[in-house]
């Protein structure tokens, strides 16, 4: 059996995206996938498996304890430089190096194509920086776990949400320039500093979404930080809206909550969980009022269109 080892990293719009390519790479190859998101910004449980939280159905799969349990000495691996290294789950050390990844990974997308024939080695192993080419419609081969379906109907259920029967704003204030955020691309952060250099913009630029909609339909607000949906909810929505609860903790750099890192791996276990429930919320919305940059709902927008 063929293998593409899936190496996790960064928020979980840029591993999603990842994620939902190397979906169709062993689609495609016929390749098993084994997903390692054993990175410090997703686990900090290293016998937490991501069965977990989801499972992917339609292609061959194997938990990353079963391949690391099995896995062969001699096995042939590209790139090679993580013959020795495909074990560790410190990865995220040196990923973004160049010897670790495979034609800045536009080869993938080649392969799927039918541009280019699949690798002949028996282990590939796709580091989930730089480029990506992905399709929406592979997040329907996305199973989520008992655990978080339960915490999602207990979610749905406590704040009366139906699937198509509410709005839904999203709030990611937490990497802009007013809140010492912190944006690793330089441009993203040049981009979002353009398009929202103050906090009142920002706010005005959602509000003027809202206002287009139905102002009888059930709004919900959801946010990495909940100071901001009640101030926005407040002063821009005159107390209209339903907070929901965030998903968020007072430490360490605001740089997003599915990047932070705590101690405790049942803390981050819970977030993680959280942030599944939250991207669903966004997913089951009538409308999804965003904006436009964080990656985050920008992903969810794109995928609502194959759950109709």
């Amino acid at each position: 059996m063929k293998y593409c080892i899936l190496k996790g990293i960064e928020g979980f719009g840029d591993r999603l995206q990842c994620l939902l390519q190397a979906i169709e790479y062993c689609e495609k190859t016929n390749r098993c996938l084994v997903v390692d998101w054993r990175d410090p910004h997703w686990s900090q449980n290293q016998e937490e498996s991501i069965e977990h939280y989801f499972s992917i159905k339609n292609i061959k799969t194997k938990t990353l304890h079963e391949f690391l349990k099995n896995q062969k000495q001699n096995s042939n691996i590209i790139p090679e430089t993580w013959k020795d290294k495909i074990e560790q789950s410190n990865f995220h050390k040196f990923i973004y190096q160049k010897k670790y990844r495979i034609e800045n990974n536009k080869i993938f997308a080649e392969i799927c194509r039918q541009e280019k024939k699949d690798f002949q080695e028996e282990i590939v192993v796709y580091p989930s920086v730089l480029n990506r080419s992905f399709k929406d419609k592979y997040f329907l081969y996305i199973s989520l776990s008992q655990l978080v379906e339960d915490r999602m109907k207990e979610k749905f259920t406590n704040y009366n949400l139906k699937r198509r029967d509410y709005n839904c704003i999203h709030i990611r204030a937490q990497n802009k320039k007013w809140t010492n955020g912190v944006v690793n691309l330089k441009s993203l952060k040049r981009n979002i500093n353009t398009k929202f250099p103050k906090r009142e913009l920002y706010f005005r630029y959602l509000q003027l979404k809202y206002l287009n909609l139905n102002q009888n339909t059930k709004t919900v607000i959801i946010s990495d930080n909940e100071e901001d949906s009640i101030y926005f909810n407040k002063n821009y929505c005159n107390n209209k809206c339903v907070v929901i609860e965030a998903n968020t903790m007072d430490i360490g750099k605001l740089c997003g909550t599915h990047k932070k890192i705590l101690e405790g791996h049942k803390v981050k276990t819970k977030m993680n969980v959280e942030t599944l429930v939250d991207f669903h919320i966004m997913l089951n919305c009538k409308h999804l009022i965003k904006d436009d940059m964080s990656l985050f709902s920008n992903m969810a927008q794109n995928i609502r269109a194959h759950i109709e």
